[in-house]
């Protein structure tokens, strides 16, 4: 195993050698021909060999000089035409980086679903994408040298060109400008444009670049949502429950019509409390208040009976409702509602006092057990701080009170069905009469009845 890395080592060596004397080859030849030229002027010595070893005379030709003068020609010419090689392998390198940056640059351009495209300082199309063509009906080449006008509605292509002279005449750019698009063939779409100056290498502003984005679902997406919203803010102010709108902290963010109804307060007045602050809790209703926000918040739903305060302290019945608001997954808060129960709760009284006494009158107890029971169970219900019960004796035509409690009058004399008093009167017509002080206290009403 280590025989074979050891080889592998020496391959990949050898093979860094020949790539670091492909990529510096001048160099080399350079130190190449210096070796070469001091081999020469050594030999340029052993040349006259026979002078030095023999004693014979010098030849008239200067070897050496010959020899310089070769070896500095080569020398020149191998420096040249390495420089040159250079150079020449430099410029490739460049064309090739420029060759694959523009290869790059369009297989961006082609591939991308945006509209990309460059303008001339006159606006006319230097260079655009596939995209940029398709939206427009043509190719990309049949752009080349035309203006939006030759596509778009003379009152956007104006927009357009006023646009790019601001690019270039400021040096600014448009940063995501969303502009609703309407070409020649009637297409509609919305689109999110950006623009920049195109400088040339000297810095100057030679036209400008061009991004378009279509957004038309995302418009589409941004259009429901409102309509959405519209549609919750109505649903919301004309509710005939009263409605608060509260953060995922319980702050008051909104209230309909109908809550100031209920409750007494205006939005202005609420608005950022805490609605477990005691606004519209007695005092040992606020933990069970959070209790149920908390529920809201975690499990979405809830639907609870208790008591609420209105502004002047009054305390009634309640049904309350609550559901969280999610949007895109996260909290943003609760939506709680409030229906005044107060007749529903009512109503279940007269149904269980109604119950309770039909349930007496059908059980083995006296009439003398009954009234009392009779007037206890309507004391739920009503005032009966006075009160009597009256029969009828249709032979005698005369009425009794076998019950009577009665702190102005302790006794109620038998009387005649025809008595102008109100038992008689609702004996006779068999409706009942609501009295109230200000009808006790009218002429009228003392004159027809005694009592």
């Amino acid at each position: 195993m280590k025989l074979k890395l050891n080889l592998k080592d020496k391959i990949l060596k050898k093979q860094r050698w020949i790539e670091k004397i492909k990529e510096n080859r001048e160099v080399f030849i350079i130190i190449i021909m210096f070796m070469l030229l001091s081999f020469i002027v050594f030999l340029s010595e052993v040349l006259d060999i026979p002078h030095y070893l023999l004693g014979a005379p010098r030849t008239l030709i200067n070897w050496r000089e010959i020899l310089f003068l070769i070896i500095l020609i080569i020398f020149v010419g191998i420096l040249a035409i390495a420089i040159i090689l250079r150079f020449v392998r430099e410029g490739k390198q460049a064309m090739k980086a420029i060759t694959h940056e523009q290869y790059l640059l369009h297989a961006l351009m082609n591939n991308i679903s945006d509209s990309i495209y460059f303008k001339d300082n006159k606006n006319r199309f230097v260079m655009v994408n596939r995209a940029k063509a398709e939206h427009s009906g043509v190719t990309p080449k049949e752009m080349i040298g035309k203006t939006d006008f030759d596509y778009l509605p003379k009152k956007i292509a104006r927009q357009s060109f006023a646009d790019n002279h601001y690019v270039m005449e400021y040096d600014r750019p448009i940063i995501d400008k969303v502009e609703e698009i309407i070409h020649l063939n009637k297409t509609e779409h919305w689109v999110s444009v950006t623009k920049v100056p195109w400088y040339d290498k000297e810095g100057k502003i030679i036209g400008t670049i061009g991004i378009s984005r279509d957004i038309t679902d995302r418009k589409k997406a941004e259009e429901a949502l409102r309509k959405s919203q519209q549609e919750f803010v109505s649903l919301f102010k004309s509710s005939p429950e009263a409605l608060v709108y509260l953060d995922e902290k319980g702050n008051v963010l909104d209230i309909n019509p109908r809550f100031t109804e209920l409750f007494g307060y205006p939005l202005d007045e609420i608005k950022g409390r805490n609605i477990n602050d005691g606004m519209i809790h007695s005092p040992n209703k606020i933990e069970e208040g959070k209790d149920l926000d908390k529920i809201a918040l975690s499990k979405g739903y809830f639907n609870y009976e208790t008591i609420r305060k209105k502004k002047d302290g009054t305390l009634f019945p309640v049904s309350i409702s609550g559901s969280n608001i999610l949007i895109d997954g996260k909290l943003q808060g609760a939506i709680g509602m409030y229906r005044d129960i107060t007749e529903r709760k009512q109503d279940e009284k007269l149904h269980q006092v109604l119950y309770n006494i039909s349930k007496a009158t059908n059980s083995a107890i006296s009439l003398d057990q009954l009234y009392p029971l009779i007037h206890q169970e309507l004391g739920i219900i009503i005032d009966t701080t006075n009160f009597y019960i009256a029969l009828v004796d249709e032979k005698e035509d005369k009425i009794f009170f076998p019950y009577n409690i009665d702190n102005t009058k302790p006794i109620h004399l038998p009387r005649s069905v025809n008595h102008n008093s109100l038992v008689a009167e609702v004996i006779r017509t068999g409706k009942p009469i609501f009295v109230n002080r200000e009808m006790i206290k009218g002429e009228k009403f003392m004159m027809k009845f005694k009592e």
